[in-house]
């Protein structure tokens, strides 16, 4: 077999297994020669046109087909797992076809490129961009700003915008891309996403929160927000793209998929990886450029092992006890610094007694301050540098200023809100909270004395009653223990009592009280309508709970739209 043809079949196959394990194998090589050479190969493949996925192949994983991989077939009956990325001119479900294809009658304009997070129905004409069926898993990256969609009538060629009646409804836009790309005008789009439930973020309450949060930090300290668990439930992606507008260059999460999620979508500055990587997961932290934390002296061996250079921050215990290498192990400290393959970019602590100013909690926090800083001062005695340093998240700052550091990781605080009711009302700093969480009405019905409501019997009406079913659920971070009355919703600008249990995707409220409520109606879970006002202190109060508990848990189904940009659809 020539060069030419070993090459060629090298890049098809119904799996292209031979083409993965040759990448895998160079991104693993700690050979210099070997990988130039490796990388020779995956260049000569990925450049090779035509490539074909057969009809029973299997991608699973994170694979990325990289750019220049131009023109292979993927048929429509492959399954592709989740994080897979595709790159330019990818066909999919229909072959012989210069343009990019998805399945039956649906087309993309010519470059697009296919993978996303988007149902398409049939008969559906989009322009040149990108957009992807629900045959791929979720978990893929758009790597292409998409055009607007048209629909083509089956009575007419001519290109109609789509609006929210008929086959519309069949498309599921891309939450980031309509906030991002959809103009004003077109309001069909805005209001399609607000059919169920959904979360409005104002832009303007979070940059005054960044004005004075930035206006209560120590001299030379910096904002590290903390974007985790999806920035809180405000949306990670969303929240860091305009912090990042504002400037700030510094961002803290949980995992290394976190911050690969916050790369992907063009997030630039430090991304520190508050937790635990698994070793499978490295190769994330040095292909998004993340900082990792070391947890202890052990995990910096294994990240050490690794064998290729990584940015690293020393976690060190001081008295919480959940990550860090202890204060006292400071020969372990400085072996650390030794390690060939790991660069120590920074230090920090966790204070685990910071949220009051208690006198037994003051002492305590000034022990962790004093045992960081002891810490920081002997290994600069030891001429090891210590770039960055910090201990102050949220309640730091708000309670201990003084304790300075380079960063200040504020997470709750950012949204406009503190863990609790008490400490949000008592806040030195002025904060204004950023998210609003509202649903529609799906139906309003009759319920007779003595009837029962929702599951179970433990909700029966004392009176004739009238309910209305809101389509939320504790699926979507309404909490179940707001059940039976605990707690409710606004709906014009009235509190409606929760009735019976909470379901997972449904909730019925008492509006016997409120005139002319009818489906297609807006309540409001969390913000203001008219002069009443529920906020997610409120919801954590009666839950028994916390905010953050209350905000991260919102699931991935209510999406997530600037408010600024919304326009309500009674």
């Amino acid at each position: 077999m020539s060069i030419k043809e070993w090459v060629v079949d090298y890049s098809k196959g119904d799996n292209l297994s031979k083409f993965w394990k040759l990448f895998k194998r160079r991104n693993n090589t700690k050979s210099r020669i070997l990988k130039q050479i490796l990388t020779f190969r995956c260049s000569r493949l990925a450049h090779k046109h035509g490539g074909y996925i057969g009809n029973g192949a299997e991608i699973m994983g994170i694979p990325s087909l990289p750019h220049g991989l131009h023109g292979i077939y993927i048929s429509r009956y492959a399954s592709m797992g989740s994080g897979c990325r595709i790159y330019q001119n990818v066909t999919i479900g229909e072959i012989n076809r210069k343009a990019p294809r998805i399945g039956d009658n649906c087309f993309i304009g010519a470059g697009a490129i296919i993978i996303g997070d988007i149902m398409i129905g049939n008969d559906v004409k989009i322009g040149a961009g990108a957009l992807v069926t629900d045959n791929v898993a979720d978990g893929c990256t758009v790597v292409s700003k998409p055009a607007e969609v048209f629909i083509k009538s089956k009575d007419d060629d001519e290109k109609k915008p789509a609006d929210d009646t008929g086959r519309t409804r069949n498309i599921k836009l891309s939450k980031r891309w309509l906030t991002e790309n959809v103009k004003s005008s077109d309001r069909s789009f805005l209001n399609y996403m607000k059919g169920r439930c959904w979360i409005e973020l104002d832009k303007e309450a979070l940059r005054f929160n960044v004005d004075e949060l930035k206006k209560a930090l120590p001299e030379n300290c910096q904002l590290m927000p903390a974007v985790k668990a999806e920035a809180y439930g405000h949306g990670g992606v969303m929240m860091a793209q305009e912090l990042n507008r504002m400037g700030v260059k510094s961002f803290c999460v949980a995992s290394a998929a976190e911050g690969a999620q916050l790369r992907r979508n063009g997030i630039i500055g430090e991304i520190l990886v508050l937790g635990y990587t698994h070793p499978e997961d490295f190769y994330l932290l040095t292909e998004y450029n993340l900082i990792q934390t070391v947890v202890d002296y052990a995990y910096a061996e294994v990240l050490n092992e690794y064998g290729r250079k990584i940015s690293v921050h020393i976690g060190v215990d001081t008295g919480m006890h959940r990550l860090g290498e202890r204060c006292e192990n400071r020969v372990d400290l400085c072996n650390i610094y030794r390690m060939e393959n790991l660069y120590v970019a920074g230090l920090f602590t966790h204070l685990s007694a910071d949220d009051t100013t208690e006198p037994k909690d003051r002492e305590f926090t000034k022990k962790q301050s004093d045992a960081f800083y002891g810490v920081i001062r002997f290994l600069k005695s030891r001429g090891l540098p210590c770039p960055k340093v910090h201990l102050l998240a949220s309640y730091g700052l708000v309670n201990y200023p003084e304790l300075a550091g380079d960063y200040a990781r504020i997470g709750i605080a950012l949204y406009g809100v503190l863990s609790t009711k008490k400490d949000t009302e008592n806040c030195r700093i002025p904060l204004r909270p950023v998210l609003s969480f509202k649903a529609r009405i799906a139906a309003v019905r009759e319920v007779y004395c003595g009837e029962n409501v929702g599951y179970g019997t433990e909700y029966v009406a004392q009176r004739d009653m009238k309910t209305a079913t809101l389509a939320i659920g504790y699926a979507d971070g309404l909490p179940r223990s707001l059940s039976n009355g605990v707690g409710s919703v606004i709906i014009k600008g009235k509190k409606a009592p929760i009735a019976g249990l909470i379901c997972m995707d449904q909730t019925i409220v008492d509006v016997t009280d409120i005139s002319d409520v009818k489906a297609g109606d807006v309540a409001v879970i969390i913000g203001r309508d008219g002069d009443e006002e529920i906020t997610a202190c409120d919801l954590a109060e009666q839950a028994g709970t916390i905010t953050n508990e209350i905000l991260s848990r919102m699931g991935s189904r209510p999406e997530r739209i600037w408010a600024e940009e919304s326009e309500e659809k009674e």
